[in-house]
């Protein structure tokens, strides 16, 4: 770009693989703890999961280590197509000087816009895979399951079934619920990154070390973007994991 700002946030979606498989572990606890009280009034259900550790100290017990890289495949999957959309996008429209004003720097809304949207886009065309991936997180031994148990064998039995439930349609059930949650997630990551990235490069306490300050920025916005997606996470993992008899299960709340 004209302004010789060089900025690479993450990687592009193939780099979000090996991040995939780290944080995995992490996804299947945090979707253990967004299930936990589903379709029940609060105080009215057994809590079986205290905090986070405690998840994983139950997962490990009565389903095993491997148990906590459930949905892997298809986790790495919608890592790719999320994010070779979103941050290509990101990198295109800065290389174009489209999110950036005179000076070189972050515009607020129209990077703001332009990752939300391009965030929509990767979030529609990997729902199935999000979809296989929830469901899978989801289930869980008998003794400590929470939320609708789909009772898949893998990945590919899990698709087979969505297709046999409703074709397109089944894959795509609940396409809907990643839209909320990727703009606000992808808007505000990238959003928060060219501005603490713009903020470190301007105390100059980094000049020859570019990765390190892509680091520490891409430190800021994963911090903001928790807090910013984390209603919406929840909102989405209940919706993609929920029973194809939705009408059914919601009418017991």
């Amino acid at each position: 770009m004209g302004t010789g700002k060089v900025v690479q946030p993450t990687g592009r979606g193939i780099r979000a693989v090996g991040a995939g498989f780290f944080t995995n572990p992490v996804d299947v606890v945090k979707v253990r703890l967004q299930l936990q009280g589903e379709l029940e009034a609060r105080g009215s259900y057994k809590r079986i999961y205290k905090n986070t550790l405690h998840v994983g100290y139950l997962i490990a017990k009565h389903e095993g280590a491997l148990a906590l890289q459930a949905g892997l495949v298809p986790a790495l999957i919608f890592q790719v197509v999320l994010n070779g959309i979103r941050l290509g996008a990101y990198k295109s429209a800065q290389r174009y000087e489209l999110i950036v004003d005179a000076q070189g720097n972050t515009d607020v809304l129209r990077t703001a816009l332009v990752s939300g949207i391009a965030g929509c886009v990767g979030a529609a065309l990997g729902s199935p895979f999000y979809l296989v991936k929830t469901q899978l997180q989801a289930q869980s031994a008998k003794s400590i399951a929470v939320g609708y148990q789909h009772s898949h064998s893998g990945s590919w039995d899990a698709y087979k079934s969505l297709w046999a439930e409703g074709g397109v349609a089944g894959l795509y059930r609940g396409w809907y619920a990643g839209l909320p949650r990727l703009f606000v997630g992808s808007a505000t990551q990238l959003t928060t990154f060219g501005i603490a990235f713009d903020w470190l490069r301007s105390l100059d306490i980094f000049p020859d070390r570019p990765i390190l300050l892509t680091f520490l920025a891409s430190a800021i916005g994963g911090s903001c973007v928790a807090v910013a997606m984390q209603p919406f996470d929840v909102l989405a993992t209940r919706l993609y994991n929920q029973s194809k008899y939705t009408t059914r299960e919601y009418s017991r709340v």
